[in-house]
């Protein structure tokens, strides 16, 4: 416990239920020895056959929080398919998130790096789509599936961030771009508490349209995700993601009456910097699958 490359205690991946007990006194003896790292249990994702499981996967997260009382709610969904995206995608993170803010725990999110089976190989645009929409969800760690790309001919791993022989692949240097941003954002993110989460365009599975009265208003049409949350020091905020993986969207985003001095946070420099609004409205043009976090006053 005392290493400074210790971050947590990786007990185990994708359990069942029946584990749960076990997992439980594990958790509890660790944090009563060691409060400061956390016990790590990733779970299940939503497509997980309801048969293997033998319970609805609501009545799985509920178990797993009620027996557990796990430090975080972590899970991982693999939706990269060559052509097509899983349609649970957003289904699993609704989901998710509803039991992480119940129980009071952080929500993790591990996601597709390395290409195996029938997932595709993600470029840049499809790692930060799969960041950027975890973080309008509200997600406080987002962890690449894999680092070194594991050895199994019959599902044909390849091209994680360090190859078999630990030889960096190019989604090294996306991974470090995309985490040397986010190192920037930390700092803010951590401090926010996620409070809504609406979607624009064609509704994905299990979502919620943007409603008439929600403080931030999409004047143009197009595939956006909105994350709402607050700030621990009473402001609000807002995260803009651009769903589609195609093409560049001109976002014109119309706030609520009220609302002002709205600002933005650079992934460059962690910095806020105004936004130019006129008649409540402010204009972006949004990269395929990029964010933008905008501050709006207490």
């Amino acid at each position: 416990k005392n290493s400074p490359s210790l971050a947590g205690y990786f007990l185990t991946d994708e359990p069942g239920p029946g584990a749960f007990p076990q997992l439980a006194a594990v958790t509890k003896y660790l944090h009563e020895r060691d409060p400061q790292h956390p016990a790590i249990i990733n779970l299940l994702p939503i497509y997980v056959d309801e048969k293997y499981i033998g319970m609805t996967y609501e009545k799985y997260l509920d178990q797993f929080c009620a027996v557990v009382k796990p430090a975080m709610l972590c899970y991982d969904h693999y939706a990269l398919f060559q052509g097509q995206e899983r349609d649970s995608y957003f289904a699993n993170m609704e989901t998710i998130r509803r039991h992480a803010l119940a129980n009071d725990i952080p929500m993790w999110f591990i996601f597709l790096c390395t290409p195996h089976g029938t997932y595709r190989d993600p470029s840049e645009t499809d790692l930060r789509w799969q960041v950027n929409t975890g973080l309008a969800y509200g997600c406080k760690a987002l962890l690449y599936f894999t680092y070194f790309t594991p050895t199994d001919a019959q599902s044909n791993f390849h091209n994680g961030i360090l190859d078999a022989k630990g030889k960096r692949t190019p989604h090294f240097a996306m991974a470090q771009t995309i985490n040397g941003e986010l190192k920037k954002l930390g700092p803010v993110l951590m401090r926010l508490k996620s409070t809504a989460v609406y979607h624009t365009g064609t509704l994905p599975k299990g979502c919620t349209a943007l409603p008439a009265d929600a403080p931030v208003r999409m004047n143009t049409e197009g595939p956006f995700l909105i994350g709402l949350f607050q700030h621990d020091d009473g402001s609000r905020w807002a995260m803009i993601v651009n769903r589609d993986f195609h093409k560049t969207a001109n976002a014109s985003l119309r706030f609520q009456a009220g609302v002002h001095g709205v600002e933005e946070l650079s992934p460059q420099t962690g910095a806020l910097t105004a936004v130019t609004v006129s008649n409540q409205s402010a204009q972006f043009a949004m990269p395929p699958g990029s964010i933008r976090i905008l501050k709006f006053g207490r």
